[in-house]
Formats: structure tokens, sequence, C-alpha cells
């Protein structure tokens, strides 16, 4: 990536983690939402709290808050475009966006394993996702509880019984 490239691209995300910008989901108090909406209370957003859609999100943000080399997260960050595998155009808002201590960016979302199953288009759009941040200097993950929760590597671990 060529050096005024970096840069714009480093503005860019400069002004995402700012406090010029707020989310671009909302989820309201009291609403009812698909699923179990809650707040982490976190020193890396500008706002001091970040809105999580699900417990799964909420789990994320445990492991966000929790590593020191996370230095700023935004939830509901940016909104960008993408074409479907039928052609259509897409707008997709992404759950985290991370700010590493060596300036990297990590762009999150989170969406459980079965529910990736079940839709079939994550993999899909997860590619897409991956295209349009790397053209911003970004990383994109999709994460789903095997990566989020100890309890199914645990249970895939070998069971020895000592004798």
């Amino acid at each position: 990536m060529q050096y005024h490239e970096r840069l714009k691209n480093q503005a860019y995300w400069d002004a995402v983690f700012g406090p010029e910008n707020p989310p671009l989901k909302e989820i309201k108090r009291g609403s009812r939402y698909v699923t179990l909406p809650g707040w982490h209370p976190t020193a890396k957003c500008v706002r001091g709290v970040v809105r999580t859609r699900e417990p799964l999100m909420a789990d994320a943000m445990i492991h966000v808050d929790t590593n020191p080399f996370n230095t700023a997260v935004a939830e509901f960050p940016v909104s960008v475009g993408y074409r479907t595998s039928s052609g259509r155009w897409r707008e997709h808002v992404p759950d985290l966006a991370v700010r590493r201590r060596d300036g990297s960016v990590v762009v999150i979302d989170v969406m459980g394993f079965y529910v990736q199953r079940h839709l079939g288009w994550p993999a899909q759009r997860t590619r897409a996702m991956h295209e349009v941040f790397a053209a911003l200097g970004a990383h994109y993950r999709l994460l789903d509880e095997r990566t989020l929760h100890m309890r199914p590597l645990i249970d895939n671990a070998p069971h020895h019984v000592a004798t």
C-alpha cells in the first residue's frame, strides 16, 4: 500500500474512533430487539460504553476490553456496501471496530455458528467484507462462539483419567 493511501486510511479510521462518529445502528432502551441487548462499560470507547446487540457480542467485548493490545473500540462504526452473489447491492454495518496498539484496525462481526449455517450467506458476505476492509487498510473477522467461548474448546480436549 502506498504512503498517501495509508495516510488517507489512517485519517478515515481516526474519524471512526473519534468523538464525532456516533454508532450507525441504534438499539433503543427497552425496545424488543431480536436478541438480548446490553451495555458494556469501557474506557476504550469515546462514549465510555458500548451497546451490544446480543450476549455473544457482549462476550466479544470482554475479549476486546481485556486485551491490553487493543487501544480503542467503536460499536456499529461504519456502513459499507458490497455486492451479493446474486449481484444485488447491500449495505452492512459491522458490530465493532478495534484499533490495536500498533495502529492496525480489526473490524468485527459476531454471529452464532448455527445461525451462519442456517442462513448460508454469511460466508459470501465475509469474503466481500475482507475485500472492502482490506481496501481501507483494516482486517475483518467474523467471530462465533467457537472463538469466543472456552466451553466448546474444553469439551474437545481429550479426557485423561489419572490413575
